[in-house]
């Protein structure tokens, strides 16, 4: 047994460590075989097909923004044409106060009508 483990060590190299409190041997891949691995790895990552499922994953999400991004827009359209016609009513409200209060002189107690200067061009 102890010729076999011996045997098997010299032939493979092992990194040694702890897991849960016992010890063992993992074994650790030869120089070529690692090598192999890397060019592998390194072949896969400078191909077209991996190139191709970059640039799917990237409109996947370009296209997952774009959609917020048009609804965003659509409501800042639709809150600025609300904004517009709150704003028109408002200035046909005070005109309509300035003529009752042009008409009635001093008859009709002051009304307190003022527009937002903030909105207003």
């Amino acid at each position: 047994m102890r010729l076999r483990l011996r045997f098997m060590l010299q032939q493979q190299p092992t990194r040694w460590g702890e897991k849960r409190g016992r010890f063992y041997i993992a074994s650790v891949p030869p120089p070529r075989a690692r090598a192999k691995k890397m060019e592998a790895l390194y072949d896969y990552l400078t191909s077209p097909q991996f190139a191709q499922k970059l640039r799917a994953v990237f409109e996947t999400f370009k296209k997952m923004k774009e959609e917020p991004d048009s609804e965003k827009n659509v409501t800042i359209r639709r809150w600025a044409r609300r904004e517009k016609a709150l704003q028109a009513g408002m200035n046909q409200l005070l005109g309509i106060g300035g003529e009752i209060q042009g008409l009635s002189q001093q008859e009709l107690p002051m009304l307190q009508l003022e527009a937002e200067r903030s909105g207003e061009a």
